[in-house]
């Protein structure tokens, strides 16, 4: 029996959806009819004076549309047309029952009532505005009942259901308490006719405002809305960005991490191939092969490059001391330096920022990289690094005297991936696109000036970062690892107690921490962490605290509640104190975290 009705309950919902279907076509071709559209913007106008009470106005507006697209039946089989010319009729008898004119008024309502592929709830709304016509026009004859069920005699043919003879009879009986009413406010009307003829004054008075105010309602509505309108259009803009954002990075993970190791499949099997027992036709194949599958590889890797950017912005930021990194770029190029004698003039006013320390090394390799590739053939290279505080920017400049640019010419493509415009020396064009997009990252910019032939000039423009401290590296429910860059101190804050993968998660990453940064300090608030296991103590001495040593860890701060220590905990303590010292590192415990953090920096 079940079955039996889900199957029937199916069936009706195909029906149902073939119908939509059908229904949907026939509106779409009814709608290509240039009279009906010029028919519906006639009618927006007439709803628009019927809104202002200009009723004898809005129902010759209304007439016109009906002129130009009149009623037809065969139209109104479609349920969309069928709705127009409902709304037509019934608005025209509504503007002629706020006239008072019934009789016009019931013969369009009428008229509405005659089409078909109406719902009930516009069909009851119908007889309902239909009947108050008649009871105000004093044409309700009388009520009976018969049978149980509540009929209306009227002096026209007006049938209407039961629920609708209810309402209607309602209405009858409340008809003597509108009267005594109705008299209660003539006598109040009375009494107040001396008031209303010392009003007068005001209210002519006023009429210019109202008029004025009302225009300003109708101007602030239409304003409301067209804001409203651009709003919605915004919020829809905004999420199909988010989602063509979030696609966009998924297919370019899926291309650059998927896609390599196929490739690198293929190059290790070119690498494999017996060359000794191929002719020379298939060594060149299989050479071609091979480059290709290596240039492939190299794409690859420049897209990581970029999505690794991507989804770096959250990247803690650090002390900077630009010298030292520009000593090790020097370093690193030093074959490329002295190959071509080149000169060095170093400008640091301002030698310390606080920044993404790998961003800023790329920057500033790839510029005096690119420095030393474009140089010129007929002077010696002079390269001049300097370093400004500009009100609240710092400015990092990388400046050459190499064979320059033609920035009329590739002014728009200079930071564009894969451009170069230069076919004399090697490269991918993917530095300077690098270079803007990790300035970018940073949340400044990347300047340009060059003539050609004479040399060029790089500026990279930071804004002062002010929110150096307890920045966020990782915060869930039961946990946050910070670092502050202006003591390089890391540390974690434990919320609640723990399970042996959540402890041992957060030591990890704080150790990240101490890889990256090289931190010597490290504080730890342990008043919430609850109990910890004898082997993830045990694991921390011997996994975390040896390698965070090594990192340069110099001192520690715990931070605990003294009536939550047990004796097992005691002895933890006691040990881990032991190893500290052995390896020449300090250490205390505090009761708040505030002593602790001055205890670090003192």
């Amino acid at each position: 029996m079940v079955i039996k009705k889900i199957k029937e309950a199916l069936e009706k919902r195909r029906q149902r959806k073939a119908e939509e279907i059908i229904e949907q076509n026939k509106l779409e071709s009814y709608r290509e009819n240039e009279q009906l559209q010029k028919a519906e913007q006639i009618k927006k106008e007439a709803d628009r004076l019927a809104h202002l009470k200009q009723y004898k106005t809005a129902i010759d507006e209304y007439n016109k549309a009906l002129e130009i697209y009149p009623f037809d039946e065969k139209e109104t089989m479609f349920k969309k047309p069928a709705e127009f010319f409902f709304k037509l009729y019934y608005n025209i008898a509504a503007s002629y029952s706020f006239l008072n004119k019934f009789d016009d008024s019931i013969e369009c309502f009428d008229k509405a009532l005659e089409i078909e592929n109406i719902d009930d709830e516009n069909r009851v709304k119908a007889l309902m505005s239909k009947g108050n016509c008649y009871y105000r026009a004093k044409q309700l004859v009388k009520g009976d009942y018969e049978g149980g069920a509540y009929t209306i005699r009227m002096e026209s043919d007006f049938d209407v259901d039961d629920k609708t003879m209810e309402l209607f009879r309602k209405l009858d009986e409340k008809e003597g308490l509108f009267e005594k009413l109705n008299a209660q406010n003539e006598e109040l009307t009375y009494q107040n006719a001396s008031i209303e003829t010392q009003k007068q004054d005001l209210i002519r008075a006023r009429d210019l405002i109202e008029a004025q105010k009302h225009e300003l309602i109708e101007k602030n509505k239409e304003l409301e809305q067209h804001i409203d309108e651009k709003t919605r259009d915004l919020i829809k803009t905004n999420k199909e960005l988010i989602q063509y954002n979030n696609e966009l990075r998924q297919f370019s993970y899926t291309i650059s991490h998927n896609l390599r190791a196929p490739v690198a499949s293929l190059i290790g099997l070119a690498n494999i191939i017996g060359y000794d027992n191929l002719n020379d036709d298939d060594k060149l194949i299989v050479n071609h092969i091979k480059k290709s599958a290596e240039n492939l590889d190299i794409v690859f890797k420049d897209l990581n490059k970029i999505i690794d950017i991507r989804s770096s912005l959250a990247v803690v930021k650090e002390k900077i001391v630009l010298s030292k990194e520009i000593n090790e770029i020097k370093s690193s190029l030093k074959n490329e330096i002295k190959n071509s004698n080149i000169i060095f003039e170093d400008n640091l006013e301002i030698d310390i920022v606080f920044s993404i320390r790998p961003f800023i090394n790329s920057i500033l390799y790839n510029l005096i990289s690119n420095a030393i590739k474009f140089k010129s053939r007929r002077r010696s290279l002079v390269i001049k690094i300097s370093s400004k505080q500009e009100e609240e920017n710092v400015i990092i400049t990388v400046e050459d005297n190499g064979i320059g640019m033609d920035l009329e010419t590739f002014k728009d493509d200079i930071f564009k991936m894969y451009k170069r415009f230069n076919q004399h020396t090697q490269g991918k064009g993917l530095g300077l696109y690098l270079v803007k997009l990790q300035a970018e990252s940073l949340g400044g910019e990347i300047q340009v000036t060059s003539v050609l032939n004479k040399g060029t000039r790089f500026s990279l423009v930071l804004k002062n970062v002010t929110d150096l401290q307890d920045q966020t590296v990782l915060e869930n429910e039961y946990a946050r690892v910070f670092y502050d860059a202006f003591s390089n101190a890391a540390g974690i804050i434990w919320k609640r107690e723990v399970s042996s993968e959540e402890y041992r998660e957060m030591f990890i990453k704080n150790l990240e921490i101490f890889r990256s940064y090289k931190t010597p300090f490290w504080i730890s608030d342990m008043r919430n962490v609850g109990p910890v296991s004898a082997e993830d103590q045990q694991w921390l001495i011997e996994s975390i605290i040896p390698e965070a040593m090594e990192y340069g860890l110099k001192k520690i701060a715990m931070v605990i509640k003294p009536e939550n220590i047990d004796e097992r905990q005691k002895v933890y303590m006691e040990k881990l104190l032991q190893i500290f010292k052995a390896n020449g590192v300090e250490s205390s415990f505090f009761i708040d975290m505030e002593k602790g953090r001055n205890w670090l920096l003192n």
